[in-house]
């Protein structure tokens, strides 16, 4: 959240991709070891919603391209597209969950600093950077990494479906493979980069590229509404 890759600012470019008339495919250009998997949920949606027809679009396809690395988060977002690609000495993986935190108790207790807490119950808050975690509030965040992983594992298996050649015990070990192993296992459908889509599958389509607009072009809007302008006629490639 607040990033630049952050569901706030990457799910209206991806509508403003779908909602336009030239476009026929949506390619995401990915590069990240993960990050909040609410944030790939949200942009999830954006990628459901935009490979259905509805009153604002048809039904568009999208791909993922993995570049140096899409693991954790950033393959949670790519598995829900209808192609993903990878270049060849990308890294791809690590299904699973983590939780997080640092422990200052050891120098928090040597320095006279304590945290003072009044709760609920023994659980309510967590683990704490200052006293350190009890064996309950332990097993109990474990409980909770486990089972964010399991729901990772199996979007996972029901995404990939068909398509996957791994051990289950093996997908869901944390590990990352190269783009090479991930093809032969199936969490990618092919080794390329953008460049080379470029000049193969999309050799003879018009290639737009949909960023971030500045915050002074964001306040007065007009650059963005003369780019997408000239854009709906497919007459030039904007960068």
């Amino acid at each position: 959240p607040g990033a630049e890759a952050s569901a706030e600012k990457v799910v209206p470019l991806i509508e403003r991709a779908c909602n336009a008339r030239h476009v026929s495919i949506v390619v995401l250009e990915i590069r990240s070891g993960g990050g909040a998997p609410s944030e790939s949920e949200r942009i999830n949606s954006a990628i459901a919603n935009c490979k259905l027809k509805t009153e604002d679009h048809d039904p568009k396809k999208v791909y993922a391209i993995f570049d140096g690395v899409g693991a954790s988060a950033a393959y949670m977002i790519a598995m829900k597209t209808d192609r993903i690609f990878a270049g060849r000495y990308t890294m791809v993986g690590s299904i699973g969950a983590i939780i997080r935190y640092n422990d200052l108790s050891g120098f928090v207790n040597k320095h006279g600093i304590y945290e003072r807490s009044f709760k609920t119950a023994k659980l309510k808050g967590g683990m704490s950077i200052f006293p350190g975690s009890t064996p309950e509030e332990e097993k109990a965040t474990q409980t909770l990494a486990d089972d964010m992983g399991q729901l990772f594992l199996q979007d996972v298996l029901a995404s990939r479906k068909g398509k996957l050649k791994i051990d289950t015990q093996e997908l869901y070990s944390g590990k990352v493979w190269t783009s090479e192993q991930a093809l032969k296992y199936g969490l990618i459908d092919g080794i390329a980069t953008r460049e080379d889509l470029m000049n193969t599958e999309f050799k003879d389509l018009k290639i737009h590229d949909y960023r971030l607009k500045s915050n002074f072009a964001q306040g007065l809007g007009l650059k963005e509404t003369v780019k997408q302008a000239i854009l709906e006629l497919g007459q030039v490639r904007v960068e």
